[in-house]
């Protein structure tokens, strides 16, 4: 197996707490309803979050899952009362035109954006923003160690990404903007990781866009290539929930799985889902409960 080159930094930030409640009822009357981003890592935290809830006492069920950008939607709907996401993602969602990409600028712009009856929790170290991807060879050729690096060789490349990286200002436009970086040819792949890892090691493209939790950077010898102008806003995992429904009992909880949840965390439930062990979300996030104290 070749080794790999992430080209992007993946440590994460500390958890934000807030500074008051931003709920509206000290309990919560009845069952919450758990929807997620239709993906390995949508699915599995949301089975995570509201396993958290039954085990405290709480009742949540996970429901339908959803696009992510339309989660805030999903809750305001009343579709669901809880909505892990990515904050970055969210933050797009509300505002197509948002420009924040540091964690803390990324949240506080989420925050104000968000209608009346929504808020956003604390959010968890985990961070899932997008990082791209050589192979070493790659890597040596051009001599790249960090976005600036690669610019100069962007026109020889192909990169490959989900369709939708080809339009993102945080994508092929923040690449151009940042980096002064067009490559000569973009393939779009599927949103899941796997295809663009296949398309890596077999050579059919020279450099992929992952989540910097995808466990292919670890588990293949990833190292990375730091993003200094932070083209890749951050995406920090957060529950988004219904503030007139979600009681402060239940915001504890997730607040309190949120502290838990950092990149590693992240990484490992999504190897558990998609990795040999092949376990369901609702597995996954099972052992990861019991691992962190939440369940016995």
């Amino acid at each position: 197996m070749p080794v790999l080159l992430a080209l992007a930094g993946c440590s994460g930030p500390a958890p934000f707490v807030p500074d008051s409640p931003v709920v509206s009822n000290p309990t919560t009357e009845r069952r919450l309803l758990v929807t997620s981003p239709d993906t390995d890592e949508g699915r599995t935290l949301a089975e995570v979050y509201a396993g958290a809830l039954n085990a405290a006492g709480i009742e949540a069920a996970v429901t339908d899952a959803t696009a992510e950008a339309g989660l805030a939607g999903a809750v305001s709907s009343g579709f669901a009362d809880v909505a892990p996401g990515r904050t970055g993602t969210l933050l797009l969602g509300l505002d197509a035109a948002a420009e924040a990409t540091t964690a803390d600028s990324v949240l506080q712009a989420l925050r104000e954006a968000l209608p009346q009856d929504l808020a956003v929790l604390a959010p968890a170290a985990a961070d899932s923003h997008s990082v791209l991807v050589a192979t070493a060879a790659t890597a040596e050729q051009y001599d790249a160690r960090n976005l600036s690096d690669l610019a100069p060789s962007c026109g020889k490349l192909t990169l490959g990404a989900p369709a939708g990286f080809r339009t993102s200002a945080q994508g092929l436009g923040g690449l151009e903007a940042g980096y002064d970086c067009v490559p000569g040819t973009f393939v779009a792949l599927a949103d899941n990781g796997a295809e663009a890892v296949r398309a890596l090691i077999g050579g059919s493209v020279d450099v992929v866009e992952l989540p910097a939790t995808q466990p292919a950077i670890p588990d293949h010898g990833l190292v990375v290539l730091e993003d200094p102008k932070t083209v890749f806003a951050a995406q920090q995992v957060a529950p988004l929930v219904n503030a007139q429904v979600v009681g402060q009992d239940a915001a504890d909880v997730l607040n309190r799985v949120s502290a838990e949840l950092g990149s590693d965390d992240l990484t490992d439930l999504l190897r558990a889902v998609s990795g040999d062990a092949r376990l369901t979300p609702a597995e996954a996030a099972a052992d990861w409960l019991q691992g962190n104290g939440f369940t016995p």
